[in-house]
């Protein structure tokens, strides 16, 4: 599915305050019927498209109609905006005949030459009668380059819409570009506070920095958040305090360019060294400049240019001809800078910064030098994580003639590689080493590459084969190809789990071995009872950053606070070394761990950070994690586009488990719906699987959708299975989880006990979803024994912690039980039938006794609207007419 239908992705934006607060207005005054248009103004990457990206996700009740401005289409009339109302072209037979004609001229609908002016008359016709049913926004980006015809009938339109629940947002470079929109409101967007591009370039989302090289990026970029997200590096090279080969990918203006090529050789010189140091050190550039034999008269004349400014920092002006810089340099000029350079740094304070400038100005192989750069890995590991350590180790190896340091060297680098999730550098780094592939240990490293990538039957083969022929070299790669086993289940090869699990039990007779391994073979080949005393051992045993088996382990046990635990640990790990596999991965984790806990502003901003981690890897932001939201904040639109993008995505990457949770995730809306029948058939593969950590999902909600469709036959297995594992567990999580299933499937008072029991136990643990549910078929089941003050007790309890969990369709399951227990709506039950502002303002008014037709003379709406939005009430509050509406609280 094109992820352009998908629900917006909410950007996190960092010192926007005023143009958020700005959007929240004029939205408002669009729901009211008072229309806007609004320019926004600024150079290029300066954030205008992010905050249309933030404004879009801010319209949660608008139709949006998006559009954008494209060089190569300039001279194609009317291009732009065709792209925007291509959705509307269905309803032009409702507007008049001579605007209908002109639009359909300007569209080649129909032969002859449109008339402008009446062009946009049908245009702004169209656009009514869609604000009619429900407010528009209208987002039109890259303005500069609309075509002349596109500009004219836009801008026309935004003139119009003081009555209109329209609003229209242009984004422009400058505002002389785009004379047409120039007497429209216009905001100005400023580049960043140093404080919020700071807080921007050391948050999560971003790489580790050494201290001093994001002080110089902040300076240079001024404010600019394009020039703070692509720093002048690649990703492949040293991110800290040593030093880095500059790639700007931004623009540089050719007068800047010009400027630097009319200056004198000693100028360019200068300027060269200064690109070549990443920490803007204005005496390292001195020192290094006197070591070259360039004087100040240089350093003047690049001062007087404009191109450098020269402080407390080295600063470029503008900082992307930094790169520039550095690429038109000849490597003879490069190497010069970077000797220069480490000539006059400090070796005992900055020794990963001198070894990687000597490295950088070394031509051929030359021991001394990589053996230097392989000691300071370590420190460069502490400023840029693995990103550095893997940049410095593959430099040592292309220093590296001896043929067993090579092959040292390029494995520790291929490791870091594929701690980075890059596996063809990884592969291509372990072939440098070992060109003829005789080395074991690069064997089994490189076979386990293979396999997380293919994940099929050969490249498992390969891999057990060469961990039975070299044991002793095996045992990191066995946990790394145990969990990517995990990872496949369904997709993987078959007995892909019990064919590792076999080699680890053959291995563990003569080597010793990993608990996390021990545990999770024995799991699979003995089942979770045998195998949950030998994960309590490993939980026990494990220091250090956890590995993925660890938090799986602990949610194996049903150790809810471990499992949060661990799993921060491991993203927290994630961040600082820079490893974005694992950082996705665990963040998927917690957003299922806020879901359960309530909070789902927590997981939204790890939602957040996920995308952004997705889009460095240059992947679709589009994840197991957002369906797992969706289908629990009841995102009907999104749930459905996910659901398709996630199983294509998970079966293309052979990532069986995904697909599972995709599963788990479609089953909690059906079950919050109560649509148990299809809920129990999209479990019935994923229970069958009992894959490691999951039965606290999968059976949970296989067993409530079988307790209501009266498949005690499906059900008796699954809950003895459940049981074994909570009995072993014993924590308060799996026994309320298990007394609630019980409960469930018992039949008249001696389904009780359970129910109390499954609140009480689960009142205990953070799983704050897990309660609320809990008290919902309590009170369902209150309600039906007719304990009708028993029942509004369990129901409001349920109601209040699912509406604070946005727990959309669980939320509005309970008001439909406390309705049915008699109980009017409260404001709470209200608030979690998501009522759009205008429904609101609507019902408010009929609840009062209005007609259609007076709310329409208030709200400047035509009575088929009001219907329309009335309906929709109707079916959100589960009512049946206006005589309802009186006994709700507006």
């Amino acid at each position: 599915m094109n992820c352009s239908q998908l629900a917006p992705i909410v950007p996190i934006l960092y010192g926007r305050q005023g143009e958020s607060l700005l959007f929240a207005r004029l939205l408002d005054r669009a729901r009211q019927g008072h229309g806007d248009a609004l320019i926004l103004h600024g150079t290029p990457g300066i954030g205008k498209t992010a905050l249309l990206e933030h404004l879009r996700a801010q319209a949660t009740d608008f139709r949006v109609l998006l559009t954008a401005g494209a060089e190569f289409e300039m001279s194609l009339a009317f291009a732009a905006a065709h792209q925007m109302f291509v959705s509307l072209l269905d309803e032009l037979d409702r507007i008049s005949s001579r605007p209908r004609e002109a639009v359909e001229r300007a569209f080649a609908l129909r032969d002859g030459e449109p008339e402008s002016s009446v062009v946009g008359h049908g245009l702004s016709a169209l656009a009514s009668r869609a604000a009619g049913e429900r407010p528009l926004l209208c987002i039109i980006d890259d303005a500069q380059w609309l075509d002349p015809a596109s500009a004219h009938v836009l801008s026309m339109m935004a003139r119009n819409l003081a009555a209109e629940r329209i609003l229209m947002v242009f984004a422009v470079r400058e505002l002389v570009e785009r004379p047409e929109l120039t007497d429209l409101p216009a905001q100005r967007i400023s580049g960043l506070t140093r404080e919020s591009a700071a807080e921007l370039l050391g948050s999560p989302r971003q790489m580790p920095l050494d201290p001093r090289v994001r002080d110089r990026i902040i300076v240079e970029a001024d404010g600019n958040p394009r020039a703070l997200l692509q720093p002048p590096f690649p990703a492949d090279i040293k991110r800290g305090a040593s030093g880095f080969t500059p790639q700007q990918s931004l623009p540089v203006e050719r007068e800047s360019l010009g400027r630097m090529r009319t200056l004198s050789a000693d100028s360019r010189t200068l300027l060269l060294v200064a690109a070549a140091d990443p920490t803007g050190d204005p005496i390292l550039l001195k020192r290094a400049a006197v070591r070259l034999g360039v004087g100040e008269t240089a350093m003047g004349a690049v001062v007087s240019a404009g191109l450098l400014e020269i402080s407390d920092l080295v600063r470029f002006r503008p900082s992307a001809i930094r790169s520039a810089i550095y690429q038109e340099a000849a490597p003879p000029a490069r190497r010069a800078a970077h000797q220069a350079l480490a000539e006059v740094i400090d070796a005992e304070r900055d020794a990963d910064c001198r070894a990687w400038h000597r490295a950088l100005a070394t031509l051929g192989q030359n021991e001394q030098v990589a053996a230097e750069l392989e000691s300071t890995v370590d420190q460069a590991r502490v400023c840029g994580g693995a990103v550095a350590a893997a940049a410095f180790l593959a430099l040592a190896a292309s220093l590296t003639s001896d043929p067993r340091r090579l092959g040292e060297r390029a494995l520790a680098a291929a490791r870091a590689r594929r701690e980075l999730g890059d596996m063809d550098g990884a592969l291509t780094l372990l072939d440098m080493g070992d060109p003829h592939h005789t080395d074991p240990t690069a064997a089994v490293e490189r076979a386990g590459i293979q396999f997380a990538t293919r994940r099929d039957a050969a490249t498992h083969h390969d891999l057990l084969h060469l961990i039975r022929a070299h044991p002793e070299r095996a045992e990191e790669n066995l946990l790394d190809a145990f969990a990517v086993v995990i990872a496949s289940a369904r997709c993987g090869p078959a007995q892909g789990s019990v064919g590792m699990a076999r080699a680890i039990r053959a291995r563990a007779a003569d080597h010793s071995m990993d608990p996390f391994l021990a545990a999770f073979a024995t799991r699979t080949l003995d089942g979770h009872t045998p195998a949950s005393p030998l994960m309590r051992l490993a939980l026990a045993a494990r220091h250090g950053p956890a590995h993925k088996l660890a938090a799986l382990a602990a949610l194996d046990l049903w150790d809810f606070a471990r499992w949060r635990r661990l799993t921060e640990i491991r993203v927290e790990s994630a961040r600082r070394s820079g490893a974005i596999t694992d950082l996705v991965d665990g963040l998927y984790e917690l957003v299922l761990i806020d879901t359960y806990s309530g909070d789902p502003a927590a997981a939204e901003k790890h939602l957040d950070e996920s995308h952004v981690a997705l889009a460095v890897m240059g992947q679709t932001p589009v994840s197991v994690g957002d369906l797992l939201h969706a289908a629990w904040t009841d995102d009907e639109k999104a749930t459905t586009g996910l659901l398709e993008s996630v199983l294509k995505t998970a079966e293309r990457a052979r990532e069986g488990r995904q697909i599972t949770l995709a599963e788990y995730a479609q089953a909690v809306r059906l079950n919050g719906l109560c649509r148990y029948d299809a809920a129990l058939a999209v479990l019935r593969t994923a229970i069958e699987l009992d894959e490691p950590g999951l039965m606290p999902f999968v059976a949970t909600e296989f067993l409530e959708a079988a307790a209501r469709t009266g498949r005690n036959d499906l059900a008796a297995p699954v809950l003895e299975r459940l049981e074994r594992h909570t009995r072993t567990a014993g924590t308060d999580w799996a026994v309320g989880l298990h007394a609630c299933a019980r409960a469930q499937l018992t039949a008249g008072p001696a389904a009780e006990p359970w129910y109390r029991e499954a609140v009480e136990r689960l009142s205990r643990t953070p799983a704050t979803t897990c309660l609320a549910r809990a008290q919902l078929v309590y009170g369902e089941w209150l309600r039906r024994e007719g304990r009708k003050g028993e029942a509004g007790a369990q129901l409001r309890a349920a109601h209040k912690l699912l509406t604070a969990s946005r727990a959309g369709t669980f939320a509005a399951r309970a008001a439909r039980e406390l309705r049915a227990n008699g109980e009017s709506m409260a404001d709470g039950v209200r608030r979690a039938t998501q009522l759009t502002p205008q429904e609101e303002n609507i019902a408010r008014l009929a609840a009062a006794g209005a007609t259609s037709k007076e709310i329409g003379l208030q709200l400047f709406l035509s009575q088929r609207t009001v219907d329309a939005h009335l309906r929709s009430v109707f079916k959100k509050l589960d009512l049946t007419s206006r005589r309802q509406l009186k006994d709700m609280e507006f």
